[in-house]
């Protein structure tokens, strides 16, 4: 980021130091927000590989119920 602007600059100098402090500023929320968005689809990405596991785990349950009953 630029520094303060200096006393005694002129209005100009001081609006676009202003201007472009707003630019940079709006660069930046644009790329929180870009990581906001990364990180909710990778949040729905992870829920979704928990629910296969979890669907996994539980074809697991039942297919060991079963060679136990058969076994037993």
């Amino acid at each position: 980021m630029k520094q303060e602007p200096v006393k005694g600059l002129d209005k100009d100098t001081i609006i676009d130091e202003l201007k472009w402090e707003l630019e940079n500023n709006n660069k930046i929320i644009n790329e929180l927000q870009n990581d906001t968005n990364e990180l909710k689809n990778n949040n729905n990405k992870l829920q979704e590989n928990v629910s296969k596991l979890q669907n996994n785990n539980n074809g697991i349950k039942n297919g060991y119920k079963k060679l136990k009953i058969e076994f037993d």
